[in-house]
């Protein structure tokens, strides 16, 4: 086996086992959700042996801002470990980030174009995602109650939650439009993949998350949109799409103001009142307002035997200025931001769709990280993915 071939394998086990860890089972059985953790390890050796006689260091010398900032967060992680509860937890913590990011760096030293990788990352997905499908052939039967009950029903498969199926369809389907986009291959390749977009939309559709669904709609009004943009009018187009994001923040703040808290029944209240447990924790400690907690595998939740809170989030940002505190709230955001304009100022006149995707997929992403826990959690897919594009911007 060529040296290729073997990342092309190694990187498909990688993702089937980052995409199978959001199975029940491997909540029964804790050594396979160990699994994606061992392939990801693999995946850096194998990438650090193929690549053994190349240097990355001149790689470095175009993306000195973002490397500096990201050296910052790392630095303030550190710092922030005096304020843990689980310092074990927040160091195993810092040392996936690190291995994640090394994976990243290795990755696009490699020969491997774009929609190669691109490919390998939803057939992976797919993979999985028919699996659960065939072996919960029952449960997918009863997809009409999503549309007649008069509660919520949800399907989920052989997934831990609705929320795991559809996040990780929320990114087959982008990377299946991408490789749609980027393809010149003939129409039968067209109808298999528009199939499996399909598939993914109908398991979204029957997994009933709204984040989910309404994070993809975004996507792709975001993105025709700015595929359309004439450059002559390109302030004040970039304008308008600023106008409508305040205006749907506005109605964000409008919903979270008028939402009544301590209501189990909602799940945005739910949320809320997690948060605001939150801020009363940060506000109590000047230190760890501004440091944080340290980072710990919260998995979406600030409790258990790390932080003893015990208040359910769901949101990145929150979770992030609970770990990192102010600063690193502030570092984190700085930083995409930083990369957002620097698609702009790259991309605008000289690849329209690459502006157009790039900006459309980092927008619906933070925004599906106000209701989950995606913007550090190396854990996700969808996380490993999104930072592994960002450096991508930020190496262009």
């Amino acid at each position: 086996m060529d040296s290729i071939k073997l990342i092309k394998t190694t990187l498909f086990v990688m993702v089937s086992m980052y995409t199978f860890s959001y199975y029940r089972i491997t909540a029964v059985y804790q050594p396979l959700a160990s699994l994606k953790w061992i392939s990801l390890l693999l995946m850096v050796v194998v990438l650090m042996l193929v690549l053994k006689n190349q240097t990355f260091l001149i790689e470095y010398k175009k993306i000195n801002l973002n490397i500096a900032m990201s050296s910052f967060i790392i630095v303030l992680a550190m710092l922030s470990f005096f304020n843990s509860k689980s310092v074990f937890g927040s160091v195993a913590t810092l040392i996936i980030l690190l291995i994640s990011y090394l994976f990243i760096i290795l990755l696009y030293s490699t020969s491997l174009e774009l929609i190669t990788i691109n490919k390998i990352f939803y057939f992976g997905i797919i993979t999985i995602v028919l699996i659960s499908m065939l072996l919960s052939l029952k449960e997918y039967s009863l997809f009409m109650n999503v549309f007649t009950d008069s509660e919520r029903f949800r399907i989920s498969g052989l997934f831990k939650h609705p929320n795991n199926l559809a996040g990780n369809c929320f990114l087959g389907i982008i990377l299946l439009f991408e490789t749609i986009t980027l393809s010149n291959k003939k129409k039968r390749y067209f109808y298999i993949n528009f199939f499996f977009i399909l598939i993914l939309f109908f398991n979204i559709i029957i997994s009933n998350s709204r984040t989910g669904l309404i994070c993809l709609i975004i996507f792709f009004v975001n993105y025709f949109y700015l595929k359309r943009i004439k450059r002559k009018r390109i302030f004040l187009q970039a304008y308008i799409v600023g106008i409508i994001y305040i205006i749907g923040v506005m109605f964000l703040i409008k919903l979270f103001l008028t939402t009544n808290l301590n209501d189990r029944t909602n799940s945005l209240s739910v949320r809320m009142t997690g948060w605001k447990e939150v801020f009363l924790h940060m506000v109590n400690d000047p230190a760890v307002l501004i440091f944080g907690n340290g980072l710990s595998s919260t998995s979406g939740y600030v409790s258990g035997n790390l932080q003893q809170i015990g208040a359910a989030t769901d949101n990145s940002y929150i979770i992030i200025f609970y770990q990192l505190g102010i600063i690193g709230i502030i570092m984190v955001v700085a930083l995409i931001l930083s990369l957002l304009v620097k698609n702009f100022y790259t991309n605008i006149n000289r690849d329209i769709r690459m502006f157009s995707f790039n900006s459309s997929l980092i927008l619906s992403f933070l925004i599906y990280c106000l209701f989950e826990n995606y913007l550090l959690a190396m854990g996700n897919l969808m996380t490993l993915y999104f930072w592994l594009r960002m450096y991508r911007i930020a190496k262009s």
